[in-house]
C-alpha cells in the first residue's frame, strides 16, 4: 500500500512522526515487496520475513 502513494505516505509519516507516533513495517519481503524499494518507505523499523530463508 505504501509503495502505491509513496508522496502520500512520507506526508502521513511526518505528520504521525511530529506527534510522537513510529511506523514499523512487519514481514517485509513478502508479496510485492523488494529490498531496491525499500528505501523508498517511510518507516521507521523493519521486520524481515525470513520464511523462505
Amino acid at each position: 500500500m505504501l509503495l502505491d502513494d509513496v508522496q502520500r505516505a512520507a506526508t502521513v509519516r511526518r505528520d504521525l512522526k511530529a506527534i510522537g507516533f513510529a511506523i514499523a513495517l512487519d514481514d517485509f519481503g513478502t508479496g510485492h515487496a523488494s529490498l531496491s524499494r525499500l528505501h523508498r518507505l517511510p518507516v521507521d523499523v523493519v521486520k524481515i520475513d525470513r520464511s523462505a530463508m
